[in-house]
């Protein structure tokens, strides 16, 4: 109706049209009025007509083009006002951008066409055409193809526009011009002013508790963007971007030499590219080396999820697939080489984005002391902002490290204890014990580093000790040219001796190649143990003397500017004088004598010695008050820079799941860190999900004013961590065979446990029947009472029935309409809307007495889905394994979720006794759980004549209905998944043939299971609960149940009192000793065949007859719709995978390969016969050999890769002759919750006709 009332302003427009002939026509008489009373032209020229128009013949031609054009203004001006205000907020950055429904662009468009010319249209024209042009980045911040996809392997092509900028081997950018004379013999002698301003006096803590592990982090970070040449200090030979070059290398042929090339992308185990980092504290080491394991771990879940189909396992390639030659790109050859460098790369760019996750969230929470807090907030440094004046704020336009950074990340001031006496000994096992520091001087140790290198390449090669091969003579040494010096001092070469075990660690392991995890623990764990230093002045170990001196000098060689030239580049105040710089009156006039005015002091000298900043809110770091500002702005500048994470961090680049894995995740405990995670997945059993170590390993956990201990307590938190450093938290191992099985599970065991107790009591369940969830014998007890009480006998067939029918409810209520010409026909994604919903419909109303609000009943307490999450987080939790860094978090989560369930529950039961309490919450029950409504549920007015404890029944009721719906919900999946057939196959697939074979065979199950379902007789019920039984054997949603020993056991199965052992239910029901002829579906087998592998939840808890009864007649429902099949594409399959959650550790077959990376020789160490490849110039290298050595030692000990046994295809490859010491399960993919992985189906959406 509102389209027939007419518009004021289409009004006015007709009235002023309606008069437009009279207006012409007074014009036209004022014009002939002129005409005739003036005087004729002087000169004979062209008539102009504008030029000879009356006044009043002007006006009105004036107000008749206005007409014509229409009102400036076409709207209401209340639409207007609006349009304007929106385009202000804006403006103003109160609103995130336009709402182009609110038309301003329109409105504007329509008033330049309107309005009369003048300097105002010709300003808001120009307005305009600078908003459009700056929509569009100028010039283009990225390109497409894969040379632009991924990461170089030098840095070059990060800025698009300048593809040198911050490349590896380049010259350091200068960022602060200096115009300080300063001749370098008119500046005091280095060691003088280490011996007067630098040399620590004595150890302070770092006053906010910051560790040891925080500086060796630290350290990471500055090797990963500054190597500056031993023979040229100008050349930065790495990239100036958080690329983990310090892991993959900072040149292709450094690459190369880490990549094993098998397919999958992975990387050798244990091993980095940054040869510095060798005599380093093992606590940098054992940093990189988790980047190490997380790059093999990413490319496991890269090629398992497959997001877009392209990869495959490398069991499925084909001979000429390997080897035939193909492609003329210098990074690939054949197909397997193509998928592998993929891989590789796609793994590499998120292994990379995690490294700067942990910049941005654990390292910067350091810097700034955010997790004094407990915030999860850190500077959004990557995302995409604008200026007022609507142009782009630079990022992904690239990074080159300056000389002004590089001297200002000496960190030296901050090292601990533990890491000084770490380097004391690697300098006395260079430099020859009893070495003075004093002594060393920057030629000597030039000298002694380049052959300590020379000497261990060569131990290396030949396998011989380090001792038995001599020291180049000083006399040697002098005879040298300057180029054989300089040889001798080039480091940036990439050979095998930087893959040694001078890491502080013990031996390799001779089959897998890896350092020991209890090594790699004792390092990380040490260094979180132990505070870092206080920055200081006189606060440098005397060890790194000549060091210091070598910064100084190289400082000085680079014509550095003055530490109050960089304070004015900051745009921070200079220092007046010294007492400014630092009070310290002794330390002031130390630097008064050495520089005599603060205008001269040098930039090095002026950060390692200035007064630190004091801790405070915004204050973790404390280094010096003029490095505190430049170290934030050469974050920003670092990470924003990056292309790679910024424009080119996408989805599509790095996948969906892998961008959410690489990013933040300010849902865990710590408080949005990520290296956590990083350190849970390399050394599982040595950081537990509670303990400070893992959390915050950055933090001392304990033993200063600002330790984790204090600071949770502070936060009301500490109950929820632990602090004790971690122990070894015992060994994996599985178990498959049916009797084992047996003899663990079905026979009560006095030394083995369940994993759920400990959770049980955490979400304060053990007032219910879980708490006796150990005692085999109480628990099968209880259970049977709990069966007789939720689901007895009697009300058994009317349950199932109702399972049923409320299927095909929900399947009518949920479905969407397909538009289609030949029959009409519905969609309904089954998963989220129906097999998620039947069980919690069941579990609240039925047994609970807790309405929900859905179509049915309009006046409920929760939300369906609502509800599903609350009851998914309890079962999670309690039942499942969980990300270790997220269990806290989740904890919280299902503990309140019990204790608000547990409210609702009560007043219901209270309600079925007779009344309600009068209270506020009584009060507001009562409006939705109705009058009387709970006084007729069978369930609970049998539990209310029980007479037992109202909290304990309370208990006993959301322990039921959290075991029993999440896991009724995903055994319906299973089953329809299972059951349904594949999408018909394409004419043209490659596979046709073998696709169409395994379409026919399990559509042919399908027609027998729809015609059980269309035509049901007395024997369906148990046909279907036998079909049930199959599928959940054959694809079992409880896959296994976890042991833990509480003591040691030598037998069948043996274990050690803490050792953690996997029943496999999904390898025992492929048994041929459990079952004959696993592999085939036969739904009359003995019911008593599957009764050791039913997990410990809804079976155990309600009874097989009651699951099998309802997965039966959700199954009868589901087929009993017309012509039911999966929806085409994605969303008719479940988004799944197969995830190797327990490995043998990377243990390796005999399979040999054509291009080793390591040999190992006989003393364990790595061995080689190319560790100096030429260089011809300053960049290239000759190529890798290829072929495996001839003089390998013993080629059982090559470290070589064919398959593994962590490999997703070996689980197909098992016989008893090869036992394998591992165990898959499904995962998912959400999308509802930024891809990250979940262990419930996230979708199945199916279609149905009439």
């Amino acid at each position: 109706m509102s389209s027939l009332i007419p518009n004021p302003v289409s009004l006015f427009h007709d009235a002023l049209r309606t008069v437009d002939k009279q207006l012409e026509n007074v014009s036209l008489a004022a014009d002939a009025l002129q005409r005739g009373r003036s005087e004729l032209p002087p000169v004979t020229s062209d008539f102009n007509e504008k030029e000879r128009q009356s006044f009043i013949s002007k006006t009105i031609g004036a107000i008749r083009d206005q007409v014509q054009r229409g009102l400036p203004v076409s709207s209401l001006p209340l639409e207007t006002i609006r349009a304007l205000l929106d385009a202000f907020a804006v403006q103003k950055k109160w609103e995130e951008g336009l709402d182009d429904r609110k038309l301003f662009l329109d409105y504007v468009f329509v008033f330049l066409s309107r309005a009369p010319p003048s300097e105002a249209t010709k300003e808001l024209e120009a307005g305009a055409i600078k908003l459009l042009y700056y929509d569009l980045p100028k010039p283009a911040s990225t390109h497409m193809g894969p040379e632009y996809q991924f990461r170089s392997f030098n840095g070059a092509g990060n800025a698009s526009t300048v593809p040198d900028t911050g490349r590896s081997f380049t010259p350091y950018s200068r960022s602060c011009t200096s115009s300080r004379p300063l001749p370098a013999d008119e500046l005091p002698d280095a060691g003088l002013v280490f011996d007067m301003l630098i040399r620590r006096d004595k150890f302070v803590p770092h006053p906010a508790g910051l560790s040891g592990l925080f500086f060796n982090w630290a350290t990471t970070v500055i090797h990963s963007v500054f190597r500056t040449r031993r023979t040229n200090w100008n050349i930065n030979e790495t990239s100036s971007y958080v690329d983990l070059g310090i892991l993959y290398g900072n040149t292709k042929h450094h690459t190369d030499r880490l990549r094993i090339v098998d397919g999958q992308g992975k990387i050798v185990p244990d091993v980095f590219a940054e040869t510095r980092i060798s005599n380093l504290p093992p606590g940098v080491a054992a940093i990189i080396l988790m980047f190490n394991r997380n790059h093999n771990w990413l490319c496991d879940k890269l090629i398992a999820i497959n997001e877009r189909k392209t990869w495959k396992l490398v069991s499925k390639f084909t001979d000429k697939e390997k080897t035939d030659v193909i492609y003329s790109d210098a990074n690939y050859k054949t197909l397997l080489q193509k998928q592998d460098y993929e891989i590789f790369q796609t793994a590499r760019l998120i292994n990379s984005l995690t490294y700067a996750s942990v910049v941005l969230s654990d390292f910067l929470g350091g810097i700034l002391g955010t997790q004094r807090d407990g915030s999860t907030w850190s500077l959004d440094i990557t995302s995409e902002r604008r200026n007022e004046d609507h142009t782009l704020v630079e990022r992904g336009t690239g990074n080159s490290c300056s000389v002004e950074f590089n001297v200002l990340y000496r960190l030296h001031p901050s090292m601990s204890q533990q890491d000084e006496k770490y380097i004391e000994g690697t300098f006395n096992y260079i430099f020859g014990a009893g070495t003075q520091w004093d002594d060393l001087t920057p030629e000597l140790f030039e000298f002694r580093v380049s052959d300590f290198g020379r000497r261990a390449a060569i131990a290396a090669l030949t396998g011989k000790q380090l001792k038995d091969i001599p020291e180049t003579s000083k006399e040697e040494y002098r005879g040298k040219t300057e180029a054989e010096k300089n040889k001798d001092k080039d480091d940036s070469l990439p050979v095998d001796y930087l893959l040694t075990t001078r890491c502080g660690f013990a031996r390799r392991d001779p089959v897998t190649g890896r350092f020991p995890d209890a090594a790699l623990a004792a390092a990380l764990h040490e260094a979180t143990a132990v505070p870092a230093a206080a920055f200081k002045a006189r606060g440098v170990p005397n060890v790194m003397r000549v060091i210091e001196i070598l910064g100084i000098e190289q400082a000085r060689n680079w014509g550095a500017c003055t530490m109050n030239e960089f304070r004015r580049f900051l745009g921070l105040r200079p220092y007046a004088t010294f007492e400014e710089w630092n009070p310290d009156p002794v330390v002031a006039e130390a630097a008064r004598k050495l520089y005599r005015t603060t205008e001269n002091l040098e930039l090095y000298v002026g950060l390692v010695a200035e007064e630190p900043k004091p801790v405070g809110d915004g204050a973790g770091l404390c280094p010096s008050f003029t490095m505190a500002r430049a170290i934030l702005a050469d974050a920003v500048a670092l990470v924003r820079g990056d292309r790679y994470l910024t424009y080119d961090a996408t989805p599509y680049n790095l996948t969906a799941w892998g961008i959410t894995e690489g990013s933040r995740d300010i849902t865990n405990a710590a408080f949005g860190g990520t290296l956590p995670k990083l350190l849970q997945r390399g050394l599982p059993q040595y950081f537990p999900a509670e303990s400070v170590y893992m959390h915050f390993p950055l933090v001392t956990p304990t033993g200063q004013p600002l330790s984790m201990d204090t600071v949770l307590r502070d936060l009301g938190k500490a109950q929820d961590y632990t602090f004790d450093k971690p122990t070894f938290s015992g060994n994996v191992q599985t178990v498959a065979t049916p009797n084992f099985i047996y003899q663990g599970i079905a026979k009560s065991s006095d030394t083995l446990a369940t994993t759920y107790l400990k959770q049980i009591k955490e979400v304060k369940l053990d007032q219910s029947f879980l708490a006796v969830i150990d005692d085999p014998v109480k628990f099968d007890t209880i259970t049977k009472l709990v069966q007789s009480l939720f689901v007895p006998p009697e009300e058994l067939s009317a349950t199932l029935l109702w399972f049923h029918d409320r299927t095909l409810e929900l399947v009518r209520s949920k479905q969407l309409d397909i538009i289609n010409v030949r029959t009409k026909a519905h969609a309904v994604d089954v998963v989220k809307d129906v097999f998620r919903l039947v069980p919690v419909h069941w579990a609240s109303s039925r047994v609970a007495g807790l309405p929900l609000k859905t179509a049915f009943e309009p006046h409920g307490i929760y939300y369906e889905q609502q509800m599903y999450q609350m009851l998914s987080e309890i079962y999670t939790y309690v039942f499942r394994e969980v990300e270790p860094a997220c269990k806290i978090p989740l904890r919280t989560e299902a503990r309140e979720n019990v204790e608000r369930l547990s409210r609702f529950v009560k007043l219901a039961l209270l309600e079925a006794m007779g009344g309600l309490p009068a209270t506020v919450l009584g009060s507001a029950a009562s409006l939705f759980l109705g009058s009387g409504r709970n006084t007729n549920n069978p369930i609970l007015r049998r539990l209310c004549a029980l007479k037992s404890p109202i909290d304990q029944t309370v208990a006993d009721i959301v322990a039921v209905i959290s075991t029993a719906s999440i896991e009724l919900s995903q055994i319906f999946t299973h089953i329809i998944n299972f059951y349904l057939a594949p999408t018909p196959p394409g004419d043209l697939d490659a596979d046709y043939t073998e696709k169409l074979a395994a379409y026919n065979e399990k559509l042919e199950v399908q027609g027998k299971l729809a015609g059980i379902a269309t035509q049901p007789t007395a024997d369906t019920p148990a046909l279907l609960a036998g079909y049930v039984r199959e599928a959940l054997r054959l694809d079992p949603v409880v896959e296994g149940v976890w042991r833990q020993a509480t003591a040691s056991m030598s037998g069948p199965i043996s274990y050690d009192k803490g050792d953690k052992i996997w029943f496999d239910f999904r390898a025992a029901g492929l048994n041929p000793d459990a079952f004959e002829n696993p592999t085939n579906i036969d739904p009359n087998r003995d019911i008593s065949l599957y009764q050791n592998y039913q997990g410990d939840t809804v079976f155990k808890v309600l009874g097989p007859d009651f699951v099998y009864g309802a997965a039966a007649n959700v199954l009868r429902a589901v087929f009993s719709l017309p012509n039911i099949r999966r929806a085409k594409g994605p969303a008719g399959t479940l988004r799944r995978f197969k995830d190797v959650f327990i490995t043998p550790l990377d243990t390796l077959t005999g399979a040999l390969v054509t291009d080793p990376k390591i040999v190992l020789g006989d003393n364990g160490e790595p061995v080689s016969g190319d560790a100096f490849p030429e260089r011809p110039a300053e960049t290239e290298f000759k190529p890798l050999p290829t072929g495996p050595p001839t003089s390998a030692p013993d080629l059982t000990k090559m470290y070589m890769y064919g398959w593994s046994s962590n490999r997703v295809e070996d689980w197909a490859t098992a016989t008893d002759d090869k036992p394998i010491n591992t165990a898959w399960q499904y995962q998912y993919t959400n999308p509802e919750n930024s891809h990250k992985l979940t262990g419930w189906a996230t979708g199945l959406t199916l279609n149905y006709d009439d």
